[in-house]
């Protein structure tokens, strides 16, 4: 009898083969567990530290800047404003030096004219001395008891050429009579002097007598050497019958061919009523430095002109 031999079972999960896996498994956690916690949290630290300071020097250089900016921002400020100062500054120093040249023509025109007004004076001096005054109210035949003066100046070229001694004139007129309640100047034609002060008294104070020298070193206006106009237009803008008003009439020369109508038409706007009484004293300055009839005219007319109107008539030669 024929014994059967036994099949043997092979097993291919053995224990040693799961003893194999265990082991390599446990080496994979092993190498996990020592990669984990043998370098990382030491060097992780550091790299925390290190952002944490990176980020707070970015804030502070950030801020830093802001600070800059707004610093920047109040410089540009100031140098704008301190640009605008120089500015006005410089604006201011131009003017002044304007002035300062204008002071300076006024000055030498001042110096160039003062021997002929010096000598203007003494003519006007040396005259009113000849004439006896015939009360304590006149001085060289002028009544200078009036409390308002107005002057009635012919600018035309001719006049300009001998203003000097036309401005001489008027700073004798105004020292005979050294206190009076107002003032007033207009040419010929009626146009002011003062065109803010129209139709207004000018107070008579010393600081009023020397500007009235500075406006007339530069005064030109239109004229017709008629001094009809002028006249006309005195009487009419300040006429007050409380008030003791003298005009004095400075020219050299009547442009017109008739005095007649002249003296009708001064009639007519100084007379008050039928007994022939007058508003205002009319006097006559004649300048004599040029010959012709035109010369003529103004002192015939002038010297009719003050003897119907309570003045006086001087011819300066």
């Amino acid at each position: 009898m024929t014994k059967r031999r036994s099949r043997s079972v092979v097993e291919i999960f053995g224990f040693s083969f799961l003893d194999v896996i265990c082991c390599g498994f446990g080496a994979v956690l092993l190498l996990l567990v020592i990669s984990r916690t043998g370098g990382e949290p030491e060097e992780a630290a550091p790299a925390s530290d290190a952002t944490s300071e990176l980020r707070q020097t970015y804030f502070a250089l950030n801020s830093e800047r802001d600070a800059k900016l707004e610093e920047q921002d109040r410089l540009s400020q100031t140098l704008d404003a301190s640009i605008q100062l120089i500015g006005l500054k410089q604006s201011e120093l131009d003017a002044l030096r304007r002035s300062l040249a204008t002071a300076r023509d006024t000055l030498d025109v001042l110096n160039t004219a003062s021997e002929q007004t010096a000598t203007a004076r003494m003519t006007l001096d040396a005259r009113m001395a000849r004439i006896s005054p015939t009360s304590r109210d006149e001085v060289g035949g002028i009544p200078v008891d009036s409390d308002y003066v107005i002057f009635v100046i012919d600018t035309s070229g001719s006049m300009q050429q001998i203003w000097s001694r036309v401005r001489a004139e008027v700073e004798s007129i105004l020292n005979i009579h050294p206190k009076v309640k107002g003032i007033q100047i207009m040419n010929d034609m009626g146009q002011y002097m003062f065109a803010e002060r129209s139709n207004a008294w000018i107070p008579d104070t010393e600081t009023t007598r020397q500007l009235i020298q500075r406006q007339m070193a530069s005064w030109t206006a239109y004229s017709n050497s008629s001094p009809v106009e002028g006249l006309q237009k005195a009487i009419a803008d300040f006429y007050d019958p409380s008030r003791n008003i003298s005009i004095y009439v400075l020219g050299d020369e009547f442009s017109g061919q008739y005095t007649e109508p002249v003296l009708e038409s001064i009639r007519k706007v100084n007379t008050v009523g039928a007994d022939g009484v007058k508003k205002v004293r009319i006097h006559g300055i004649g300048f004599t430095t040029m010959k012709g009839p035109t010369v003529r005219n103004f002192a015939k007319l002038m010297r009719q002109v003050a003897l119907e109107n309570d003045g006086t008539f001087l011819a300066l030669e």
